[in-house]
C-alpha cells in the first residue's frame, strides 16, 4: 500500500478504509499477544512482536493521515518492508 501511494497507484480513500482494517488488526495481535499467557522462555520474542505489531499500525496510520506526502510513503514502506522481514524473523524463532 506504501509503495502503491508513492508511485501515486491507489487512491486516499482506498488507503484510508484498508489501512484502518490493517491498523485495527495489528494493534488487535499485540493486544492478543499481550493478554496471553506465554511461556517465560518465549516471553522476549512475545514483547518484541508486541512491539512489531505496535510500530506497524503506527505506519499505517501514518500513510492514512498523510498519503499525499510521497517522502513519507517511500519512508513508511521501507519501514513496512523491514518489519515484514523482522516479523518472519519472528515467526520462524517460535
Amino acid at each position: 500500500m506504501a509503495d502503491d501511494l508513492a508511485r501515486q497507484r491507489t487512491t486516499t480513500t482506498f488507503v484510508r478504509v484498508h489501512g484502518d482494517e490493517l491498523s485495527a488488526q495489528a494493534q488487535h495481535e499485540a493486544e492478543k499477544l499481550n493478554d496471553d499467557s506465554i511461556p517465560r522462555d518465549l516471553k522476549a520474542r512475545a514483547q518484541a512482536a508486541i512491539k512489531l505489531a505496535s510500530e506497524i499500525g503506527g505506519a499505517i496510520d501514518e500513510l492514512r493521515t498523510s498519503p499525499q506526502d510521497r517522502g513519507q510513503d517511500r519512508r513508511d514502506g521501507a519501514k513496512l518492508r523491514h518489519w515484514s522481514a523482522e516479523a518472519y524473523r519472528i515467526a520462524n524463532s517460535i
